[in-house]
């Protein structure tokens, strides 16, 4: 009888998903919007004129592109993040099930939103489409994304609070 409880319970748990699966699901509405507008949002095989909202998987990463007749073409990945919300999974019981369940729906993870997304002008339209990486909220060229990256590793007080050498 009590086993039976048990496998119950733990039944209603990978059923019934995580905390974060409760919370807010396994997909996230994104905004996106461009200067200047309207222009071409392209992700999964769908086009969406911007300024729009998309709702995306959080476990899914995507390859993004932005154009507009004009300007130069935008290339990036979206991917989301592993953010902490499913540690709250830490206060249920079953907390290996739940925690499982949260990680496999991709509902621990979240997207950063994005700031305005700016194209550069193109008037020939002869430029190749410009990879960018997104790096918290902004896009950034490579060597922008290399330099910030570097700069934070450099940075001593970054999670000590004030640093006097």
């Amino acid at each position: 009888m009590m086993m039976t409880r048990i496998l119950g319970i733990g039944l209603c748990l990978c059923l019934c998903g995580g905390c974060a699966t409760l919370v807010r699901g396994k997909r996230q509405k994104i905004h996106v919007h461009t200067a200047p507008t309207p222009a071409t949002l392209s992700i999964d095989g769908k086009t969406y004129p911007t300024p729009t909202t998309i709702e995306l998987e959080r476990k899914k990463p995507y390859e993004a592109t932005i154009s507009a007749p004009g300007y130069r073409s935008i290339i990036f990945d979206l991917k989301s993040q592993w953010d902490g919300l499913s540690m709250m999974n830490i206060l249920l019981p079953g907390t290996s099930i739940t925690l499982t369940t949260d990680t496999l729906n991709g509902a621990d993870r979240a997207f950063y939103p994005l700031a305005e997304i700016k194209l550069a002008p193109d008037p020939d339209g002869k430029l190749p489409a410009l990879r960018m990486v997104q790096y918290r909220t902004h896009l950034y060229t490579q060597d922008q994304y290399d330099h910030i990256i570097q700069q934070e590793r450099e940075d001593r007080t970054r999670f000590m609070g004030y640093y006097t050498p």
